[in-house]
Parts: structure tokens; C-alpha cells; sequence
């Protein structure tokens, strides 16, 4: 493995990536305690994009001989203008990751009609019902 790929990872990080690519029918619970960590650290250790960049790798190589035919046709169809295949091909490529966000803000504000009033203009509002306060009172 003295591919550029592993030469950034550690030799546990090497472990992890072996065992992930050769999964096989194996569970992510049960691949986590064979290497004697817990499924959510393993999750978060495939995450990293250094990891999946060398489960990838390992895999296309183990898998070479099997996957050249079916990538070829793919990259033909993609080539073609194939949108299906487009998606599929960058995806297993590496080229396209899917992401999701999700931004949620919520803000309540409460506006009377004098919130964006001038001080002047409250004065004279006011004043109008003062006016109209002291007709009320002569009556």
C-alpha cells in the first residue's frame, strides 16, 4: 500500500480502511468491534474524506478486474448524455459528493405601526391624541 492515498493515514487509519473494504456482508456494529472501537467512532473515522478517498481506492483496486467492463459502459452511457448515468458515474468516481443543509432560522419580531416612526412623527401623533382626548373632555 505505498500509494499517496496511505501515505497520509496512520497505520490504525490503515487498518480501519482495510476492514471497511473488505466489508463485504458484514455490519458497520460488527466491523467496529472487530477493531475494537464503538459504531459511532467508526462512523465518524468514515466521514473523513481521507478515508473514503482510500476505502475507494482500495476497493476499485481489489475490484478492478470486475469493474472496468461496467465502468466503461457507464462512462459510454454518461458520455451520451445519459443524466442517470452522469450521477452515477461521478458518484462512484468520487467526483460528486450529495450533501444536504439545512439552515433553519426563526425570527419573531413584533412591529406596532409606530416602530418605524421618527421621534417627530410619534411627537405629532401624540399630540393628535391629546387633541383628541381633551374633545372627549369638553363634552
Amino acid at each position: 500500500m505505498e500509494n499517496e492515498v496511505f501515505a497520509v493515514l496512520s497505520d490504525r487509519d490503515v487498518e480501519i480502511v482495510e476492514a471497511l473494504a473488505a466489508r463485504g456482508t458484514k455490519t458497520y456494529e460488527q466491523i467496529a468491534d472487530e477493531l475494537g472501537m464503538s459504531r459511532r467512532h467508526l462512523q465518524r473515522v468514515r466521514k473523513r474524506d481521507d478515508i473514503r478517498r482510500a476505502v475507494r481506492h482500495l476497493v476499485m483496486e481489489n475490484l478492478s478486474d470486475e469493474v472496468q467492463p461496467v465502468l466503461s459502459v457507464l462512462a459510454a452511457k454518461a458520455k451520451k448524455g445519459d443524466h442517470k448515468s452522469i450521477e452515477l458515474f461521478t458518484k462512484i468516481t468520487g467526483l460528486y459528493q450529495e450533501r444536504t443543509v439545512v439552515d433553519q432560522r426563526m425570527e419573531v419580531v413584533n412591529l406596532t405601526p409606530y416602530d418605524n416612526m421618527s421621534p417627530e412623527a410619534i411627537e405629532m401623533e401624540l399630540k393628535k391624541l391629546d387633541d383628541t382626548m381633551s374633545q372627549f373632555g369638553n363634552d
